[in-house]
């Protein structure tokens, strides 16, 4: 185990491919140390990007930043100023890096133990999450290569060896968390591990490409086969996105006014809130083609809406009607004007205009006779 820390130690003195200074190399060489969650893999996607914005400020006439400036992906100016303008000719230095950075990650990632040569026992040990979701407790990592990761368990002398496309993720003795997707560690506050051994990152965010995508650095979910924004539209069980009014509802139990307005169905029907008044019963109610509610009023004559209140008094308009402030009972279940008719054995009467008994009294001619 010696000699494997040795090599990783040496690693970046011994790179002649790599045309760099020898303060630049160290630099590369700490960044796994240094920085939290460090994704080699994706240190290397980014580094031409940063390497050609260096280039560009360099040729600006002012504010040109300094060397000792570090650029966003955590190196120096005055070492990305080091390397070739041309993404291609970068191209072989980053298989190198990729190397020796693969190499001295796995050297920072040592157990206590190991790190001092075996002469004491951890006072905590490494927990290994496999994909099967088998958990590996009381470990020892001791070494950590490109395609496999080597242990023992608690203070055994037996090394077990597992294969680093197997695990999930590493939970060390210090409390830091690392993710594993078919091998490559990853930073799951970032990405995200797919059934494809890939990972994901939209806009330095996860996303899972089965039932989301990707555009312009925002992250869209799928309904069915189209992409939509959750803030603005509802995926529906038909695979349709449905929004009124730039906001979201489920057409199964809601509906979008022609005001633009989100509403309840009433009873799973749509109606017009403008004109209609979906009450507790499942049933919509309209007079005059205005809105009300039967529980406080009812519909006139089909064209005016009146309260149940007779002047100070209430009543049930089934069998009751209201008439200039005063109370009648319904003739037959029938509405009538007390002041033009007269409610006599369930039927009115009325005579030119004015109401008579027909019990004691005839209409002829327009005219109430009295028999």
């Amino acid at each position: 185990m010696k000699n494997v820390l040795i090599a990783v130690t040496l690693a970046f003195s011994i790179t002649p491919a790599i045309h760099l200074s020898q303060s630049c190399i160290s630099e590369f060489a700490k960044l796994p140390e240094t920085q939290a969650n460090f994704n080699a893999e994706q240190f290397l996607k980014e580094l031409p990007a940063e390497v050609a914005k260096v280039k560009a400020q360099q040729k600006l006439p002012f504010g040109k930043p300094a060397d000792s400036k570090k650029t966003d992906i955590g190196i120096t100016v005055g070492c990305l100023k080091q390397f070739p303008e041309s993404a291609s000719a970068i191209a072989p230095m980053l298989k190198d890096l990729s190397l020796e950075m693969t190499k001295n990650t796995a050297a920072s990632k040592l157990s206590p133990t190991e790190k001092s040569g075996g002469k004491e026992a951890a006072k905590n040990k490494d927990i290994i999450y496999m994909q099967s979701e088998q958990e590996i407790k009381n470990a020892v990592i001791i070494e950590i290569g490109v395609e496999e990761l080597k242990y023992k368990i608690g203070a055994r002398e037996i090394v077990y060896v597992v294969k680093k496309a197997d695990i999930s993720s590493i939970l060390y003795a210090d409390g830091e968390k690392e993710f594993f997707c078919n091998g490559i560690s990853y930073n799951s506050a970032t990405h995200s591990c797919h059934s494809d051994n890939k990972t994901y990152s939209c806009g330095n965010k996860p996303y899972n490409p089965a039932t989301q995508s990707c555009t312009d650095n925002a992250i869209y979910d799928k309904c069915g086969e189209n992409l939509y924004n959750t803030a603005t539209h509802f995926c529906h069980t038909d695979s349709q996105t449905y929004s009124c009014a730039n906001k979201p509802y489920n057409p199964a139990t809601q509906f979008c006014s022609d005001d633009n307005q989100i509403l309840n169905k009433c009873s799973e029907n749509i109606y017009n809130p403008l004109t209609h008044f979906c009450h507790a019963d499942g049933k919509t109610y309209s007079c005059a083609n205005k809105p009300y509610n039967p529980t406080t009023h009812f519909c006139y004559n089909n064209n005016q809406i009146l309260d149940f209140k007779c002047g100070n008094k209430y009543y049930n308009p089934s069998t009751q009607f209201c008439e200039h402030n005063q109370l009648f009972d319904k003739c037959g279940g029938n509405v009538y004007n007390p002041l033009t008719h007269l409610c006599h054995s369930g039927q009115t009467y009325s005579c030119g205009g004015k109401a008579y008994n027909p019990a004691t009294h005839d209409c002829k001619s327009s005219k109430i006779v009295k028999r």
